[in-house]
């Protein structure tokens, strides 16, 4: 009866085509969810986001949940998520890659989840921050703590979207910071962002966490650009 209510007074629509939701669906539709381009990245130890880290960041293991490209329905779920306020598209995104996770011996051992900060400015801007929303997903199914104090920016940069391969490194160089208030050593990180392209944001976060807790490096995101 309420979920009736809900839905005759206060309509959702898909993230990924803007049609209207039934009441059993949640944030994205049956049909989109079907036609989202999932990687399997999780479940082979060599793929091609641990590619990208090579030589540049030290991963245990990297995964993406989906890919995107032009046109794509992952490509329209990624502008409503950062322009669009769509928080629980985040969180489901999440939650979806969490039990695909389960799924293999890679992340067995985490210890904390770390979503890649905005600046105070951006988040301003923004409203939220869309990586944590999706690092929250895999935190509520996998029973991980999601921790948002250890990574922190002390830097304002512009967004990478808008720049070249090498200006991306440069514009992320020594951007971010750690808050040590815990013991990180030897423990195991699960570093989280929303999209991932030249890997620039990532190999500057990582290996600011490790260089500063001597901690291990796990990485998931929303998607693979291709």
């Amino acid at each position: 009866m309420l979920k009736s209510f809900k839905y005759l007074f206060f309509p959702e629509y898909c993230s990924g085509c803007d049609i209207l939701l039934h009441p059993n669906e949640k944030s994205i539709c049956i049909k989109c969810l079907h036609n989202i381009p999932y990687t399997d990245f999780h479940l082979h130890k060599n793929n091609l986001l641990t590619d990208l880290f090579y030589e540049r960041l030290d991963v245990k293991h990297a995964t993406s949940l989906c890919y995107f490209n032009k046109g794509n329905v992952v490509q329209k779920i990624i502008h409503n998520l950062k322009f669009h306020k769509h928080r629980k598209t985040a969180e489901i995104l999440g939650e979806i890659l969490a039990y695909k996770l389960k799924k293999t011996p890679f992340y067995n051992n985490i210890s904390f989840i770390v979503p890649i900060p905005l600046h105070n400015k951006r988040q301003i801007e923004r409203g939220y921050n869309q990586s944590e929303m999706f690092a929250k997903g895999i935190s509520n199914i996998l029973q991980i703590p999601l921790d948002t104090e250890l990574l922190f920016r002390n830097k304002y940069s512009k967004p990478q979207t808008l720049i070249n391969y090498t200006e991306r490194i440069e514009n992320v160089e020594n951007i971010f910071l750690t808050n040590n208030k815990l013991d990180y050593s030897n423990k195991t990180i699960l570093l989280v962002d929303d999209v991932v392209t030249s890997g620039a944001t990532l190999v500057s976060a990582g290996n600011t966490i490790i260089k500063n807790t001597n901690a291990n490096i796990l990485v998931a995101t929303i998607a693979f650009v291709i």
